[in-house]
């Protein structure tokens, strides 16, 4: 029998749903939150016991850490976190279930550059297995399924009831917050896309001056979910421990790229704040709510620095990802690479071009419910062969972010897992070894292929 795990808020490829399968929720399985001081594993794993395991290359911490009990939200834990005065990576859409997809498919945050990849905080899983068998995932103990649950994806190697993450000393943050936006009467859409590549290619020098956070565009009106409802270029960037003059004056060389486009019809605009603390910068600045089952579909790519160099290549991509009026096309960038996130963390299945690469950018279409299915058809075809495609063509060797990608991808393996598919396929096999857990883009979904009636079966070849 087709079995799917689902924990809570949404997933956009669907992974948590299966038609005619048996459904392992997990939203009841709360034992409460619970903060170390100074975190020692449930296997006595120490960074001074066993003396060999420094040669494993496992990752070890002896800092403060919060278990997570279950399925809890990032919007509870983030207030957990900050009665402890202490600061977790995890997601901005604050309805995410905590524990599940997000965070064993990687989990980007806006406080990744700082601290690294949210699966990079990952101490230790309470997992149950395919077989019933209740068993802990750590440095030390099923290394190799703790190295799958970090990176390599939701939904297929176990049920995960809890997780115990890093936590680290709250401090002060300053926000950068840049804009272009066209001038009142302004209805010139190439000065804009000019004007939004040139932004990309300004990228490096946000990243260079140690800030890091997000960006969201669009070019035309329209009802879009995560983006600008209107031509526009939103941007937000934190610097943690930093004066606003210390900030503002890492900023200037960008602001002083855009700023020639004052005169070209666009309003560059940059403000900066000062925040007591990461609680406050991130639900003031970043911080946002999705309903769960909304009509999206969407594509991502992570951009090296060579990339984003190639300013005809960024225009094309620019271009082509920015659609048409009534599409509701939009496009989020994640702008975190370097820093924490480029550190070779052991124990983690992340894409190794995620360390690789300074961007992340979504492209993505939604549509209402009530939408006929042939528009719908024409909205996927779009994202998957020509805005997909145009990010593709602009990266073709780096891979898309599994959380946020497009689950009609014909080349999900390679974009999806990259390098890292052989070993996480052997540990499917050893832990899961009948693919009991399953889903359509997840290890070994490429074995099967579903019936009409939803039933799974075995390729024979």
């Amino acid at each position: 029998m087709r079995v799917s795990i689902k924990q809570t808020g949404h997933d956009f490829l669907g992974r948590s749903t299966g038609y005619a399968s048996l459904e392992i929720w997990t939203y009841n399985l709360r034992q409460g939150l619970t903060f170390h001081d100074s975190y020692l594993s449930t296997s006595q794993c120490s960074p001074q016991e066993p003396e060999d395991i420094e040669s494993t290359g496992a990752a070890l911490w002896a800092g403060s850490a919060i278990t997570i009990g279950g399925a809890y939200t990032w919007t509870e834990v983030y207030q957990f976190a900050h009665e402890q005065n202490v600061i977790v990576v995890g997601g901005t859409c604050t309805g995410v279930g905590a524990i599940g997809g997000y965070l064993q498919g990687g989990g980007h945050s806006a406080s990744m550059r700082e601290f690294g990849i949210a699966a990079d905080q990952v101490l230790e899983y309470t997992v149950v297995l395919a077989n019933g068998e209740v068993v802990t995932a750590n440095a030390c103990a099923n290394t190799d399924l703790f190295q799958a649950l970090r990176g390599g994806g939701g939904g297929t190697y176990g049920v995960v009831i809890n997780a115990t993450i890093k936590a680290y000393p709250e401090m002060p943050v300053t926000a950068a917050i840049l804009t272009i936006v066209p001038q009142d009467g302004n209805d010139d859409l190439a000065t804009f896309l000019d004007a939004v590549a040139t932004w990309y290619e300004t990228t490096p020098m946000i990243l260079e001056a140690n800030l890091g956070g997000y960006a969201g565009w669009a070019a035309w009106d329209g009802d879009t979910l995560l983006a600008p409802k209107v031509r526009r270029l939103e941007s937000a960037f934190g610097g943690f421990n930093r004066s606003i003059d210390n900030v503002q004056e890492s900023m200037a060389p960008v602001v002083a790229r855009l700023s020639s486009f004052n005169s070209k019809g666009m309003n560059v605009t940059a403000e900066y704040i000062a925040f007591p603390d990461y609680f406050t910068y991130f639900h003031e600045v970043h911080a946002n709510s999705m309903d769960v089952g909304q009509s999206i579909i969407m594509s991502s790519r992570f951009l090296r620095s060579a990339q984003l160099a190639d300013s005809t290549a960024v225009r094309q991509m620019v271009n082509v990802t920015a659609g048409f009026p009534g599409q509701n096309a939009f496009t989020v960038v994640g702008v975190n690479g370097g820093g924490a996130v480029a550190l070779d963390v052991p124990n983690t299945a992340i894409n190794p071009a995620w360390r690789e690469s300074l961007v992340n950018n979504l492209v993505a279409r939604n549509w209402p419910d009530t939408t006929p299915y042939p528009e719908v058809k024409a909205a996927q075809d779009d994202i998957t062969y020509v805005k997909g495609a145009s990010l593709e063509l602009l990266a073709p060797d780096t891979g898309t972010y599994i959380n946020e990608a497009n689950y009609k991808d014909p080349n999900y393996l390679a974009n999806f897992y990259g390098t890292t598919r052989p070993a996480l396929e052997a540990i499917k096999q050893k832990y899961d070894p009948n693919d009991l857990f399953y889903c359509r883009t997840c290890i070994r979904s490429n074995y099967w292929y579903q019936e009409a009636d939803g039933r799974l079966c075995y390729k024979d070849s």
